[in-house]
């Protein structure tokens, strides 16, 4: 059955969820390939009875739709992906035959991570020991997104034979399986200790307790990253220890554990103004610096912060309770009035702190930090630089004074 294009494109959802019917009724190819461009019909109710068809058509329907999955568009391709998984296991064998090619793995593998068919996620299994290492990384990625703790032990052998890397740590905290919190607590002292935080934020209550006693161990080094993932959980039991966190005598837990609160505390962005307008100070100052010009760069040593944790505080007024360690990273090897930190952020001099002060300036605040130089030299007379100001909404057309 082949129907015209104006009978699958009618102005009238009714019509075509009708046509759909019909299309399912025949059970052609010409049918089944009108069927798989109604998966992302507009209407809701079309668009469900097209996938609810196509899996009722079972096998014949199968190829084309990887054909989709393979070589279509989105959102088509993703929407072809979910109908096979619906379908099974009709579906687990063609698919198996994609998982050891490089360019169709991923696709794949998210297919059968999301199966309907039981025993399809365990295929998948053999590949976390494939010689290509990139079909390793699609296949870790797939059980992540699969959320079955039947992953879990797998990617732990995974983990312990190629290593932490980022996409199997943080596999597990998609899985949220508790089983994987020894193994992550141990992550907190790697060079992965920032995803493994993440990923014990997200199993969230089974890892209070391994991280506040890995708060109490003196010999444990990185005891601000187990306050970060404490933050992530989020639960009342988890705010109610941040908050006894604020009186720590470690200076990084009592400080990483206020910011956390104060993110907690947030209600989101400033409202705008109750007028809706863009408004413009009459008696405004503005510092020009051009993009062109070439500074002395400066990035900040991730040792004891996490970077997100500097965009966190710098729209709070908490301020870290040490230097914060900076160092030289490109450009002119003597530094002037401006720095230009990571790329977004300035550092300032002694000279420009005592201007802005002097002339009363507002909006603004300064932290500490420790600037080394090209060759590790400490170079004094600098500060870190923050707006505290804040402003409501942008609004993209002519500014007016009001």
């Amino acid at each position: 059955m082949k129907l015209k294009d104006e009978e699958l494109k009618d102005s009238n959802w009714c019509n075509r969820r009708d046509n759909v019917e019909k299309l399912a009724r025949a059970g052609t190819p010409d049918s089944i390939v009108a069927l798989i461009q109604a998966l992302h019909d507009p209407n809701n109710e079309v668009a469900k009875l097209a996938e609810e068809s196509l899996v009722n058509i079972g096998t014949p329907a199968v190829q084309p739709l990887i054909a989709t999955l393979l070589d279509g568009e989105w959102p088509l391709a993703d929407l072809a992906g979910e109908t096979l998984a619906k379908m099974g296991d009709k579906a687990t064998k063609p698919l198996l035959q994609l998982l050891t090619i490089p360019r169709y793995t991923g696709r794949a593998a998210n297919v059968l991570s999301q199966s309907t068919d039981p025993e399809a996620l365990s295929l998948l299994f053999p590949l976390l020991k494939h010689q290509d290492s990139d079909i390793r990384e699609m296949v870790v990625r797939a059980l992540g997104i699969s959320g079955d703790k039947r992953a879990t032990h797998p990617i732990i052998s995974y983990i312990n034979q190629y290593g932490a890397f980022p996409t199997a740590i943080l596999a597990l905290g998609e899985i949220a399986d508790p089983q994987a919190v020894p193994l992550l607590m141990e992550e907190l002292k790697g060079t992965q200790r920032w995803f493994a935080a993440r990923s014990l934020g997200q199993i969230g209550e089974p890892a209070i307790e391994p991280l506040v006693e890995a708060l109490n161990q003196s010999e444990y080094n990185h005891q601000g990253v187990a306050v970060y993932a404490l933050g992530l959980i989020r639960t009342e039991k988890a705010r109610v220890l941040l908050t006894e966190m604020v009186k720590h005598p470690d200076r990084v837990i009592s400080w990483r554990a206020a910011m956390t609160l104060a993110e907690i505390e947030a209600k989101g962005t400033i409202p705008p103004h109750p007028s809706g307008r863009t408004r413009i100070l009459p008696d405004g100052f503005t510092l020009s610096l051009s993009p062109s010009s070439q500074y002395f760069y400066a990035s900040i040593v991730d040792e004891i912060l996490y970077l997100p944790d500097m965009n966190q505080f710098l729209r709070t007024s908490i301020k870290p309770p040490f230097p914060v360690p900076c160092r030289y990273s490109g450009g002119k090897t003597k530094p002037e009035d401006f720095i230009a930190l990571n790329a977004a952020r300035w550092i300032i001099s002694d000279r420009i702190n005592n201007i802005f002060r002097t002339m009363g300036f507002t909006g603004w605040d300064t932290y500490p930090l420790e600037l080394r130089g090209k060759n590790g030299e400490l170079i004094q007379g600098y500060h870190g630089l923050f707006v505290t100001g804040k402003i409501g909404a942008v609004v993209n057309r002519k500014n007016y004074l009001e």
